[in-house]
């Protein structure tokens, strides 16, 4: 992997991350519409601590006019679903915006949440194939090293922690964790995660090449994932979360002092 050097933000509160989180997204996003002219792009999580990001964010619409937003994961259940992050993102910001700019996942002819955990999957795998066609459409591409294969490029990729180890929705020993070959890949939750539906996720390698990923934890259960990422070494399992380490631009933390492990004053950056 590579070198990893990643920021990390120590905050008081979730209100505190979530304030650290806005300012970091809203001058990434200034810099990003300023220097391309293309707008920007953001791939949004779901979660608590998200939400009250997101409904922070409303009174800086003038900023995210021309910027595209995507998910990082979801859930492949209707788009007025409460466990929709899709739905929580509208509800929360999204519906304010310009239309053309928002890039819901959405099912297929069915319209009903896949569910199964054996016949699931091949209807998992159309509306990923669906989903990555847009990414590779609407965003900006680089060449993989290794297999010389397209990859759409995100300016910010926002994430969260499962406390089984997760990131988006690559969870452990799921298809998700091993795939190399996809830009949208799917799986399906652990044993500790509901609700228990099939999810489309960014794949490891499209996270990696994004230019900014941020990564929201707050908890004491996040804490072994945490320094289970940041340490160069770990003692016991790695989390599947790890493969951030291998990411090519910057990496920033934004913590609470539970899952960082720390009581580390609020705004110290360190490692």
């Amino acid at each position: 992997m590579t070198s990893f050097s990643p920021k990390v933000h120590l905050c008081g509160s979730i209100g505190e991350v979530s304030d650290v989180a806005k300012k970091d997204i809203l001058a990434i996003l200034r810099s990003a519409t300023a220097s391309s002219g293309r707008g920007a792009s953001l791939a949004l999580s779901g979660g608590s601590t998200p939400k009250i990001l997101y409904s922070s964010l409303q009174d800086s619409k003038a900023d995210l006019q021309h910027v595209k937003f995507f998910l990082g994961d979801e859930r492949l259940v209707p788009l007025d679903c409460a466990d929709s992050n899709y739905h929580m993102a509208f509800e929360c910001l999204l519906k304010d915006l310009p239309q053309e700019n928002l890039f819901p996942v959405v099912l297929g002819e069915a319209q009903e949440s896949v569910t199964d955990p054996q016949t699931g999957e091949a209807e998992a795998r159309k509306v990923a194939q669906v989903y990555e066609k847009q990414l590779l459409e609407h965003l900006p591409l680089a060449t993989d090293a290794q297999s010389g294969s397209k990859i759409p490029v995100f300016d910010i990729v926002l994430l969260g922690f499962g406390s089984d180890g997760h990131t988006a929705s690559i969870f452990p020993d799921s298809v998700a964790e091993h795939d190399e070959k996809n830009v949208v890949s799917v799986s399906f939750p652990s044993i500790t995660m509901k609700p228990k539906v099939w999810r489309v996720t960014l794949a490891r390698h499209v996270i990696q090449h994004a230019k900014h990923v941020l990564v929201l934890a707050c908890g004491k259960d996040k804490e072994w994932v945490v320094q289970g990422v940041l340490r160069d070494e770990v003692e016991g399992p790695a989390p599947v979360a790890r493969f951030l380490r291998g990411c090519k631009g910057s990496v920033t933390f934004i913590l609470d002092g539970d899952a960082y492990g720390s009581s580390g004053k609020s705004g110290e950056t360190k490692l």
